[in-house]
């Protein structure tokens, strides 16, 4: 093994578990970096203990032979799927320590995703430094179930200039239409946005995806789990997607009245000729 070149060491690495990954680093000199390089590329956090392990470990790191803070690609903080905890109660948010957003300062991530989350409203200069910092990096974001003041912090107050992100999927958060204008316009680069049950969202949201990020391949919108239909969505954002966004393949608009009907469907077959995944059908 040790006469192996590490790239093809990495493409073996890549089908073992963690539990094997540690094996594997406690194994010789030769096999250690690899492993830990293959663990810490997409490290998921949640527990308490984790995350101070993280930090500390990132901390360490910078002076340290091993420097982990280098290798962390993609970061998860998602405390309600540890199967050791019991899980957090559906009203319950995780509030982060200062010391992971500092530790954000660190690394260069090409993706993050936050589950259950909560930043103050009025975050402190430093963490708002951290976030900002990261967002100029980020290919991808997630944020799902997080408190309505973690997406007012990551798309709207944190976002300053133009940012290269591509992928956006926020699931179970709320998002106004003013959230939306606000990321679009700083995000050129967007190629899928996934907005599931996040808010009351209407056409002015799509007109400006769809004026702002020419790109954009996928587009999902669909209601909060309290609402069935809604009539905020029309014609007016299909026409704009047709005439902004000629590499749409993908709309999921379910439960508005106003385009469920077949006008909306000769209008995408005649002007939008890649757009063949859609769905806008009423939900009961």
């Amino acid at each position: 093994m040790d006469r192996l070149p590490y790239p093809l060491l990495f493409d073996i690495m890549h089908y073992l578990d963690p539990s094997s990954l540690l094996t594997m680093a406690q194994t010789n000199k030769f096999m250690s970096i690899p492993a830990l390089q293959s663990l810490w590329k997409k490290p998921t956090l949640s527990s308490h203990h984790m995350l101070s392990l993280f930090t500390s470990s990132l901390n360490a790191s910078s002076t340290s032979v091993r420097p982990y803070y280098l290798w962390v690609t993609e970061l998860t903080v998602s405390f309600s799927i540890n199967t050791t905890y019991a899980l957090l109660p559906d009203t319950s948010y995780v509030i982060l320590p200062d010391t992971f957003y500092a530790s954000l300062r660190l690394i260069h991530l090409n993706r993050l995703s936050l589950c259950r989350v909560q930043i103050n409203m009025h975050p402190q200069p430093a963490v708002i430094d951290a976030i900002r910092h990261q967002m100029t990096l980020l290919d991808s974001l997630d944020l799902f179930d997080c408190s309505p003041s973690t997406p007012t912090v990551f798309l709207m107050k944190a976002i300053q200039t133009s940012l290269p992100l591509t992928n956006l999927r926020v699931s179970e958060c709320y998002l106004s239409d003013f959230h939306v204008q606000h990321f679009a316009a700083y995000c050129p680069e967007l190629q899928n946005v996934q907005l599931r049950k996040t808010g009351y969202l209407s056409d002015s949201s799509i007109t400006a995806l769809a004026s702002n990020c020419p790109k954009l391949e996928a587009l999902a919108i669909t209601l909060p789990s309290n609402i069935v239909q809604s009539n905020t969505i029309t014609l007016v954002a299909i026409k704009s997607l047709a005439e902004h966004c000629p590499r749409l393949r993908q709309f999921i608009c379910p439960g508005q009245t106003r385009i469920s009907g077949p006008q909306t469907q000769a209008f995408i077959e005649q002007h939008c000729p890649l757009l063949r995944d859609y769905d806008f059908s009423l939900t009961f």
